[in-house]
């Protein structure tokens, strides 16, 4: 019941954000008029498929080399599945936590590995997006200086795209792993034991450098995808002078904060950050960073309605009930 209640709550709460966004006239329902067409719909789900089939492709190949054998239909099931939970468990996180139960259901004795490729699959999605903003602001360096706002976005961006370095380096990189102490620093923590086990087990994943290239390469790929859906939408809305730099600086990083779990996903949270970013890049009044991040989160639904055909047609030894968060990413 307190789970329900959490869940009822963040819709709600998604709910009042879309709506005081609808009253203050920051999200006019009149800008989707254009939108529902079929043509449209089509292409904005051709675009959010093929992103779909990019990141189901990067978790087969992370899955692939620990030996998790499953082919691309069955990742991109379970991604659809996930997007599905997207809509039913708070914030955008819950979907991987589906995944990686029915990862776990199929490998049930190689829970460590299951549950990091999902661990690992995310951080690289994250990761791509950072280098895709970060990138976007660098070649729009002199509007960064100009506006304070975007300084502040700018050396955020750029402390988490260098904190994600530090940690990719250290984590999957052979010599740093031998250079710096950090199992002996690991000791210090409580549950040393538990966090050692993962350490090793995400170690593992550096033993095939090619493999992170061409993760990371699928990660931008999806990106691309994203951006893609965005600007075909600011398009159709009629905003074809808007620049391009707008979408590689807004959309990155207006999805890393959708993805905090706020509201499920990410609705309320990704319509107000994609207000912001969008309106501190261009400084001036615009409907399509809200219009457009409505949009691709109401494409994501309807693909979560294929999700939520896969999961009722799962095989009946994978239909139990799901454990909560907690219970999935325990390590034994």
């Amino acid at each position: 019941m307190r789970t329900l209640i959490l869940k009822f709550g963040k819709f709600i709460f998604a709910l009042l954000i879309i709506g005081y966004l609808i009253h203050k006239g920051f999200l006019d329902p009149k800008g989707f008029e254009k939108l529902l067409n079929f043509n449209t719909i089509s292409l904005c789900l051709l675009f959010t498929g093929i992103g779909f089939w990019f990141q189901a492709w990067r978790w087969k190949v992370l899955l692939n080399t620990r030996a998790l054998k499953i082919s691309l239909w069955e990742s991109l099931q379970l991604f659809f599945i996930g997007n599905f939970f997207n809509y039913v468990l708070p914030g955008s996180v819950g979907g991987d936590v589906v995944r990686g139960y029915y990862l776990v259901q199929i490998f049930p004795k190689r829970r460590v590995d299951a549950i990091l490729s999902v661990i690992m699959d995310r951080l690289l999605g994250l990761y791509g997006m950072l280098l895709v903003a970060f990138g976007a602001m660098v070649l729009n360096w002199d509007m960064i200086q100009k506006i304070k706002e975007l300084r502040s976005v700018f050396l955020i961006t750029t402390l988490l795209l260098l904190a994600a370095n530090i940690f990719f380096i250290t984590s999957l990189s052979r010599r740093a792993n031998e250079v710096i102490p950090v199992k002996k620093l690991i000791s210090f923590f409580p549950f040393s034991e538990k966090i050692l086990k993962i350490y090793e087990a995400f170690h593992s994943f550096g033993n095939n450098k090619k493999v992170i290239v061409q993760s990371i390469l699928l990660s931008f790929c999806a990106q691309v995808t994203s951006l893609s859906f965005m600007v075909f939408i600011g398009n159709r809305l009629g905003e074809s002078a808007l620049p391009l730099g707008a979408y590689f600086f807004a959309v990155p990083l207006g999805f890393i904060i959708s993805s905090i779990p706020i509201a499920p996903a990410g609705l309320g949270v990704g319509q107000v950050a994609f207000l912001m970013l969008f309106r501190s890049y261009t400084q001036q009044q615009t409907q399509v960073g809200q219009i457009a991040i409505t949009a691709y989160q109401a494409t994501l639904f309807l693909w979560g309605i294929m999700g939520a055909i896969f999961y009722l047609n799962r095989n009946v030894s994978l239909q139990k009930t799901l454990p909560s968060p907690e219970e999935s990413f325990s390590i034994k």
